[in-house]
């Protein structure tokens, strides 16, 4: 016997979302936002008419940011629930440490 309306167990806002390339997955469309983010920066620095805000590149690199560490926060509570806030942002920021600091000591040679 199907279940009334209000005996349902109420949608959880990880439910809602679309389904998404898994974690650590490539994604055409952030990729296209990013190329267009590029672009806006380097047409900002060429002090080219065509953008004369001027920041919108930026801003967008901020959003597609937000975007993509919510959806790992998201999907990383899915796959481990006992796993708190403070394991994720341990576990990103030791990622973006081990990417980032190689390029910075040959740059600083």
């Amino acid at each position: 016997m199907p279940q009334s309306f209000s005996a349902r167990r109420p949608a959880r806002f990880v439910d809602l979302l679309p389904a998404a390339a898994p974690v650590g997955g490539w994604r055409a469309e952030i990729d296209g936002l990013r190329g267009l983010a590029v672009l806006a920066v380097i047409l900002n620095h060429m002090r080219a008419p065509l953008l004369p805000g001027g920041y919108l590149g930026v801003d967008i690199f901020f959003v597609i940011s937000g975007y993509v560490i919510t959806a790992s926060l998201l999907h990383s509570s899915q796959r481990a629930p006992a796993a708190g806030v403070a394991d994720f942002l341990a576990a990103f920021y030791d990622r973006r440490v081990r990417r980032l600091v190689p390029m910075i000591i040959v740059q600083a040679r």
